[in-house]
Order: C-alpha cells, then sequence, then structure tokens
C-alpha cells in the first residue's frame, strides 16, 4: 500500500507541475482570470483526493519526500539490484559484527565467572557474615593497643565497633589491664560473643580471643618470649574438623630475639600436629616483624633509609640487622610451620599496611604522619587447609577504626569449599 501511494502521489505531483506550467503559459498569454478559475478548481479536487487517501489509511509524503520517490522510481532496474545487494552486503556485516560482539561478551563473562567468582562473594561475606559452621568463618585479629583505653572513649568505641562487625571470633594482643574488672566474659558478651579467654602476661601485654563457637585452652605460655602465645582449640562444626588458634605477640624490640621466638613458636604448632589428621592451624597476632612480600613496598618508600638514619634506635632495633632490614622471623613462621600468607597474592602484599593509624605508635611519637606504612600484624593459614577452605583476607584502614588503635585491625574470611570443587 505505501509503494503503491507512493507513485500515485508522484504521479499526480508531475502532473499537477505541468499543469502549473500551463497555467503559467496561459497567464502570459492574457487568459488570466479563466486560467486562475481552472488552477483553483484543480487545487481544490488534489486537497479532496488527499483527503480521501487520509481516511483510507494511505500516506501521503511531504513535499520534500514526494520528490525523492519520484527520483527513486526513476532508478533504473539495474541501479535497484545494485542497491539491494548493497543492502544485504550491509545486513550481513551488521549481523557478522553482532555475532562476534556477542561471542566476546560471553567469553569474558565465562572467564569473570570462573576467576573472580568466588573472590567476589568472599568479599560480600567478609563484611556480613555471621556464621552457624557451616559455609564461612569470619576471623578478626586485632592489637588494641595499652587494652584499647580503658576508662576512655576509645574503649568504648572499640567494643561497640567490634560487636558492629558480625565476626565469628577475634583474636587480640595488648589487653592490657582486661585482668581487672569487668571480667572477661563480661566484655565480651558487650562485643556478642558467648565464649573467652584472657591471657594474663608477665609483661602485661595480656592476649585474649572472643567466640562464637565453644574453645578449649591448649596452652598459654611466655616460656621463651618476651610476651607470649595463646593457643586454643575450636570446632566449627562437625564437618569443619578441629581448629587450631594460635594468638601470639613477637619480640617488639630485637629483630634476633624474635627469630629464636619464631623457632620456639614451630616446636608448639608441630607438637600440636602430630598424630593429627583433620586438624587446621591458624596462626595470628602482631608479629612485630615485616613480610617479604612487601618487599618492593618497602624499597619504593626508602624504609631502609628512614630506618637507619633515625636519631632513636627502637625501629631501627625492631626491624633490622647489621644495616639491613630482618625478614628473617616471619619468613621462619611462614616456611617452618608449612603456612600461607593469605594477603600475598602472587608473592605481592594486597591486603594494605597494619601501621600507622592516626594514634601514635610508640616509636613514632609526634610525627606519626613521618612513619612509612608498615604491616606488622598478619594472619597465617595452614597450608594444607587449602584443599578444603579459601582465605580471603583484607586490612580495614576506614574511618571508623583509624582512631581506634596504633594498629588496623585485620580480617578473614575462610570459605569452606564444596565436596565438588
Amino acid at each position: 500500500m505505501y509503494e503503491i501511494s507512493l507513485t500515485v502521489s508522484a504521479k499526480r505531483e508531475r502532473e499537477r507541475e505541468r499543469e502549473r506550467e500551463r497555467e503559467m503559459n496561459d497567464f502570459e498569454n492574457g487568459d488570466e482570470e479563466e486560467e486562475l478559475k481552472d488552477l483553483l478548481r484543480y487545487d481544490a479536487e488534489v486537497k479532496e483526493e488527499e483527503v480521501m487517501e487520509e481516511e483510507k489509511g494511505e500516506v501521503r509524503l511531504p513535499r520534500f519526500d514526494r520528490l525523492a520517490a519520484l527520483e527513486i522510481e526513476e532508478i533504473g532496474g539495474e541501479e535497484e539490484d545494485e542497491i539491494s545487494q548493497s543492502r544485504m552486503k550491509m545486513n550481513v556485516c551488521s549481523m557478522f559484527t553482532i555475532l562476534l560482539v556477542f561471542t566476546c561478551m560471553v567469553l569474558i563473562i565465562v572467564y569473570m565467572w570462573e576467576h573472580t567468582e568466588l573472590n567476589f562473594g568472599q568479599a560480600k561475606n567478609a563484611s556480613d557474615a555471621s556464621v552457624s559452621g557451616t559455609s564461612t568463618l569470619t576471623y578478626l585479629q586485632y592489637n588494641i593497643d595499652d587494652g584499647g583505653g580503658i576508662g576512655t572513649d576509645r574503649y568504648g568505641n572499640i567494643l561497640n565497633w567490634i560487636s558492629s562487625q558480625h565476626v565469628d571470633m577475634v583474636g587480640f594482643c595488648e589487653l592490657n589491664g582486661w585482668q581487672n574488672n569487668p571480667s572477661m566474659s563480661e566484655r565480651a558478651s558487650a562485643m556478642g560473643f558467648q565464649h573467652s579467654y584472657l591471657y594474663e602476661a608477665p609483661s602485661g601485654y595480656n592476649l585474649g580471643i572472643v567466640s562464637r563457637f565453644p574453645l578449649t585452652v591448649i596452652e598459654a605460655t611466655s616460656n621463651g618470649f618476651e610476651r607470649g602465645v595463646l593457643h586454643v582449640r575450636i570446632e566449627p562444626a562437625e564437618t569443619w574438623g578441629m581448629w587450631d588458634v594460635f594468638v601470639v605477640h613477637l619480640n617488639a624490640h630485637n629483630a634476633t630475639l624474635r627469630v629464636s621466638e619464631a623457632n620456639r613458636l614451630n616446636e608448639m604448632i608441630a607438637k600440636t600436629r602430630q598424630g593429627k589428621d583433620n586438624t587446621i592451624v591458624l596462626v595470628t597476632g602482631d608479629f612485630n616483624t615485616l613480610s617479604s612480600y612487601d618487599r618492593v613496598i618497602y624499597d619504593h618508600e626508602n624504609l631502609l633509609s628512614f630506618l637507619l638514619n633515625r636519631s632513636e634506635s627502637h625501629l631501627r632495633d625492631k626491624l633490622t640487622v647489621q644495616g639491613q632490614i630482618s625478614y628473617e622471623s616471619f619468613e621462619t613462621v611462614l616456611n617452618g610451620s608449612n603456612l600461607v600468607d593469605p594477603c600475598a597474592v602472587e608473592d605481592f602484599n594486597v591486603c594494605g599496611a597494619t601501621e600507622p593509624t592516626s594514634v601514635a605508635v610508640d616509636q613514632a611519637a609526634s610525627d606519626v604522619d613521618l612513619v612509612p606504612e608498615m604491616r606488622l600484624d598478619y594472619i597465617l593459614f595452614d597450608q594444607s587447609g587449602l584443599e578444603s577452605y579459601v582465605p580471603v583476607c583484607s586490612t580495614i584502614r576506614d574511618v571508623d577504626v583509624v582512631n581506634l588503635s596504633d594498629h588496623f585491625p585485620i580480617r578473614c574470611v575462610f570459605v569452606r569449599r564444596d565436596d565438588g570443587d
């Protein structure tokens, strides 16, 4: 119907143009009055036809399109064939392009699903996981600096923040003063945990743990340590087996002595594993040592130059041996006990530093802003546990914690693999 209307309209337009030419000629011959009447009559007929076409639903093109229709009608059959073939080729090319783009998108989605699906899911769980022990376990490690400042707003803010995190366990360093009232169980309850233990270290730098799961204290000692080690055992669920958790606070003043403590810790871990096939070892705490995985960052920050050129020797003695940064304590524990650092992906730290915060550390005093970023706190996981669990860890460095302690907390979500994985 549309093509027919084009043709009819075009013909009528040509007739109308011819009539106008004749009219102009007639005007020139002096028959203006009679020809004007004919013109008005002709225009009235055309308008009447247009109205009838519109009532019939036929399309009448504007003048510009009618002229274009006239030109199209005059194109020869061969030219129309060429246009049709060109259009067909364009359509084929367009379809091929669309198909190629769609295929690429599918391949990209499949790749991302296979390589990043677990990470995205775990990152979500890291913020809102509260488990009964069947699919994930969320662990938080936190050095709260001198007991969290008992009697100050900082102390209350720490407890409130932890209670809002929906984690399953928290390992603490520097629970100084927590042996006094209120009791450890009361403090744990204020944070939303049913089970807890406080180790009163002779140094005063107490260690502790709170948990949603029942726990058994295996050992708490400062024998061979400046500050101490707390070893507890939990069973998150029957299908998870036993988890042996070591909360440690290694030597804060001497890198050489800290290596000796690392070897002592390895002995404790080896003893725990004897005769046990299903235990998972988790070593967490303030190691007071740097990781070789972060070497590139420290080289970029010129950390060694910073340490060697400071007037006071505290940090220099703590982190260097014979004029070089010492990574030996970290590597001794990691390799000696067959552990992995979940924060190290392809030998590079992806979690971020745990110091400094807005709270001045002892070794920084008033120049906290001048201290380079360092990672001294860790959550190390059993190498054999990777067969059944996927750990996803991060250092929490947001505004909610920057004023709570001189350390940032670390959080790890352990996701249990399905039997078919």
